[in-house]
């Protein structure tokens, strides 16, 4: 009933069917299902036209579609698993924009939080900077106030120096020179009184 040609297609059928099987969970394959599809009709056509005319017409017809049956079989659940990976790699393309649409969004709030944060240091830097420049120019001037009191302490301690060592000059003139003065009219007056 069947030839060698007819096993020949089966055998390349089922290398055909092995290779889709084993290449279901790797994407960017090429798809051979239709080549099934393809040999099979191939195959039920030589399989009509090579088959004796001695045999009815009808049973040489039902095997002749028995290789493309065999190869629509096949090709139908060839074509699901790579139906089945194609839904699967678009559904993992969508999850996987989806996920990255999320985290922009993220980084755009983090960016946003960011830059939040930037324009509040630098306004507090500014801030700080101001009122240490105002503090430091306030200590200047209690500084230069400092040195202005300094300066007028130093001429009344030199005046008072002056004044002590003018005080100085006139203790020692009152206790050389007029307390010996002084003792001696002293002691005339009490003599005076005496008498």
């Amino acid at each position: 009933m069947l030839d060698l040609y007819t096993y020949t297609s089966f055998i390349f059928m089922a290398l055909i069917f092995l290779r889709q099987i084993s290449i279901y969970k790797k994407p960017d394959k090429i798809n051979y299902a239709p080549l099934l599809l393809g040999i099979g009709a191939i195959a039920s056509i030589i399989h009509f036209i090579i088959s004796p005319e001695t045999q009815d017409l009808l049973f040489t017809f039902k095997s002749a579609l028995i290789p493309f049956l065999v190869s629509l079989m096949l090709f139908i659940v060839a074509n699901i698993l790579h139906q089945s990976q194609t839904v699967q790699n678009e559904r993992i393309k969508t999850e996987f924009i989806q996920a990255l649409i999320e985290q922009i969004a993220q980084l755009k709030s983090f960016t946003a939080n960011l830059e939040e944060r930037m324009n509040e240091y630098a306004q507090n830097e500014t801030t700080l900077r101001q009122e240490f420049i105002a503090n430091f120019n306030r200590d200047i001037e209690t500084l230069a106030k400092l040195l202005e009191n300094q300066k007028t302490f130093m001429k009344n301690f030199e005046e008072t120096k002056k004044w002590h060592a003018q005080l100085s000059e006139l203790f020692i003139n009152f206790t050389e020179f007029k307390l010996p003065e002084l003792d001696s009219i002293v002691h005339k007056h009490i003599d005076m009184l005496r008498i």
